[in-house]
């Protein structure tokens, strides 16, 4: 929770207004050193429900928020929620009935934007039998927003699955990973999650750190992840890095001087107020990106190419060849 005294009220009571007695279930609410009334809020609300646990962090961000909840959460499954959205009421039973009669690490659901009071569903989920996670990643059809899943938390425990900490885009890390590794995913085809639309929110300001976390974190750690699946599905993870690449790449226009930027020490043609980069060629077995490797486009600016990583050779299991990142729950 962080600067969410408006919309916190309504979230919670959206997380109490289920089908399934309160025993039940838990709502663990993550306070990161919010400077507004969110704690107090959830305090408040806790004192008359007890499944309710306010856990207080340092200012320490969403995935830090997330981590610290999965690492206490009792349930045998997990869910995600932005403090400042909402689910749906009484969805909690059937959500539970499906993820155990299927026995899934990883449950889909569909998700609606909410905009003026207005609902708009998001997306329509195709197929609703029991996959294999990695045939929805190499398909393009995998959630990549964490609170659109529901996660059994042994499987997240068992595979070391954790978010990255201290960057933005922290989910664009971490459902690939989690997708790939879950042999059982199921789906439900009905908006149970509704996102605020808030210009003002996190993943839709602008502010190149965005882009550049993409760049310089999300990029080589899903490169390195895919140097080790099959290679019957590191293509759909190249696929996956060049997409969303190219929904962030606007936030590396930046009109203003270098000195704001210090990421940023190269520039377009004089005159154009751009700094314009261009991704290099990387070397076998080196990291994907580098500052260093950042080049001047005396051409001036043009859209950023989708990256090219060179490949590791190999075919290592990824079950014994990763190393434990960071965990989550908000």
């Amino acid at each position: 929770m962080y600067k969410v005294e408006a919309y916190l009220d309504r979230c919670l009571r959206s997380c109490l207004s289920q089908d399934i007695p309160e025993e039940d279930y838990e709502i663990l609410a993550v306070d990161d050193q919010s400077p507004d009334s969110s704690a107090a809020i959830a305090a408040s609300i806790a004192a008359s429900h007890p499944c309710i646990r306010v856990l207080r962090q340092g200012h320490a961000g969403l995935s830090a928020a997330r981590n610290l909840g999965l690492r206490n959460a009792c349930g045998r499954y997990v869910w995600f929620i932005d403090s400042d959205d909402r689910i749906e009421e009484n969805c909690l039973g059937k959500i539970l009935e499906t993820a155990e009669k299927q026995d899934l690490d990883i449950l889909r659901i569909s998700a609606a934007d909410v905009r003026g009071g207005k609902s708009v569903r998001r997306f329509a989920i195709q197929g609703t039998g029991v996959v294999a996670g990695r045939t929805l990643v190499d398909e393009g059809r995998m959630q990549l927003c964490a609170p659109f899943s529901i996660f059994r938390k042994d499987f997240l425990t068992a595979e070391a699955l954790e978010f990255m900490e201290g960057i933005y885009h922290e989910d664009a890390e971490f459902s690939p990973r989690a997708y790939y590794l879950a042999e059982r995913v199921g789906s439900i085809d009905e908006c149970l999650y509704f996102v605020r639309q808030n210009e003002g929110s996190i993943t839709r300001s602008y502010n190149p750190k965005r882009s550049l976390d993409y760049l310089n974190r999300v990029i080589p750690s899903l490169s390195d992840f895919s140097c080790k699946v099959g290679k019957e599905y590191r293509k759909g993870f190249d696929n996956l890095i060049s997409s969303n690449f190219s929904k962030f790449e606007g936030n590396l226009h930046i009109n203003g001087g270098a000195e704001e930027f210090p990421d940023l020490q190269t520039r377009g043609p004089e005159g154009t107020g751009c700094h314009s980069i261009q991704t290099a060629e990387i070397p076998q077995a080196s990291p994907p990106f580098r500052n260093s490797e950042i080049q001047d486009r005396r051409s001036g600016p043009q859209p950023f190419p989708a990256p090219h990583v060179r490949r590791l050779q190999g075919d290592e299991k990824v079950r014994q060849e990763l190393v434990p990142s960071t965990s989550c729950l908000s």
